[in-house]
């Protein structure tokens, strides 16, 4: 019962946290593309084995006929033991996945903490970060907060660096961490890979030796087809190094819009256009970050006119 109750409210956070659900499909994306390069290697290797039984019928031995049975026997046998290391593999990437789709948000995570603790009227102080991967959203966010403040609604000259920036810029920390990231992550992939295929070639051998000990002309082949089985590999590790690289660049368009559109608002506002508010669409998982941001600026708005007044009163 308990067990369900827990599903249950899981669901129920899942359906309701956009936020959640951003980290983890991020997750489920980081996980799945080892996975992806397992399938290609095993397809390729099926169609590698099913080319070396069609040879291996063409020479007539007592045991042909058990060759092929013999053959697939031995290579699932062998995939069955690596399955554990896979998906233990797969977990692992899941929960470093959650923790990369956390930390990808966690610069506007950061801006709407401070504005909620000013907007409750609590003293907070802005720290972006020094690793955070969004360097001009922190940078500016933090010039901003220090700034807008003790303005009392002036305008205010921007600084030289923040100014002529007109569409999301790239961000090479970004790609940095990502690519580091990744290639640590192909590593362990690959050592995967290359383990499983040297399995499955050394099934191979052990059938010829058991079945086809006299045929040298077949023996000479498997020379050969060792160097396809690392070249199979390869391939699978190239195909896993180009879909992580594609997934930086897919999680990357997710941030980096958003990120412009909260520094451009922001960099409006302190230039002088009091109405600017940050309306993002199609970009659900920072939604409550921006309202927070929001009523942020509509605090300061209020504060300032009422400073307004004031100076006139007196």
């Amino acid at each position: 019962m308990f067990e369900l109750n827990l599903i249950k409210s899981l669901k129920n956070l899942i359906k309701n946290d956009v936020e959640a659900r951003f980290r983890l499909v991020v997750a489920f994306k980081f996980a799945i593309i080892p996975i992806i390069s397992f399938i290609i290697l095993l397809l390729l290797s099926y169609v590698l084995l099913s080319t070396l039984l069609l040879i291996m019928d063409s020479f007539e031995v007592d045991k042909n006929f058990i060759a092929k049975d013999l053959l697939w026997d031995f290579v699932s046998g062998s995939i069955a033991s690596t399955i554990p290391w896979i998906m233990g593999l797969f977990v692992g990437l899941y929960i470093l996945g959650l923790l990369v789709g956390s930390y990808v948000i966690r610069p506007f995570r950061t801006i709407a903490e401070y504005c909620e603790k000013r907007v409750q009227g609590e003293d907070a102080s802005y720290d972006p970060g020094f690793y955070t991967d969004l360097k001009l959203l922190s940078s500016f966010s933090e010039w901003f907060f220090s700034t807008i403040e003790i303005v009392d609604g002036k305008m205010i000259d921007l600084p030289k660096r923040y100014k002529g920036i007109h569409k999301p810029v790239f961000e090479t920390n970004f790609f940095i961490h990502n690519f580091v990231i990744t290639f640590l992550v192909t590593i362990v992939t690959a050592l995967a890979i290359h383990y499983l295929s040297l399995e499955v070639f050394e099934d191979v051998v052990a059938i010829v030796d058991e079945i086809y000990i006299k045929e040298i002309a077949l023996k000479k082949l498997l020379a050969n087809l060792y160097n396809i089985f690392i070249l199979i590999s390869n391939i699978a590790i190239l195909f896993n190094f180009f879909l992580y690289m594609g997934f930086s660049i897919n999680l990357y368009s997710k941030i980096s819009t958003p990120a412009f559109g909260v520094f451009a608002t922001m960099r409006s506002f302190i230039s002088g256009r009091r109405s600017a508010r940050v309306h993002l669409i199609g970009y659900p998982y920072i939604r409550d970050y921006t309202r927070i941001l929001n009523k942020y600026l509509d605090q300061v708005c209020q504060t300032s006119e009422l400073q307004n007044i004031d100076k006139e009163l007196t």
